[in-house]
Order: structure tokens, then C-alpha cells, then sequence
């Protein structure tokens, strides 16, 4: 199975998360539209000396799509 994640707004995916196709990841995380926000986006992990390669193919594609 194909995962992604998605930033959309909640009247779009409600339907899905309700019939549980869509998950909520970070449920207490808000997103702020105004002229002040950088658009940036982090990526927190707990620090190792490796990553799990799952981790590291995730922040990868991320970085590549992000450019």
C-alpha cells in the first residue's frame, strides 16, 4: 500500500476520514496562511546514528519533491 501524506483542507477529506481511507497524522498540528509564515516545514526525528531506512527514503522523497 501507497502511502502520502497530504495537507488539505478538512471539508475536502472529512468524507474520507470518516470512513477511515484517510488518517489524521498530526492531529494537534495547525496550519497558519498569512503573510508572516515562511512556508517552511520540518522534520522532527528522534536522533540516531542511523536512520531507519523507511525514515530516510521518507525525508528523501520529501526533499525532492520540496525543491
Amino acid at each position: 500500500m501507497k502511502r502520502k501524506v497530504l495537507l488539505l483542507s478538512d471539508w475536502m477529506v472529512t468524507p474520507y476520514i470518516d470512513s477511515k481511507e484517510l488518517e489524521i497524522l498530526l492531529p494537534k498540528w495547525t496550519v497558519t496562511h498569512n503573510e508572516n509564515t515562511s512556508g517552511e516545514i520540518y522534520a522532527v526525528y528522534k536522533s540516531a546514528q542511523y536512520l531507519k531506512p523507511q525514515i530516510r527514503a521518507f525525508l528523501d522523497y520529501l526533499a525532492e519533491q520540496l525543491q
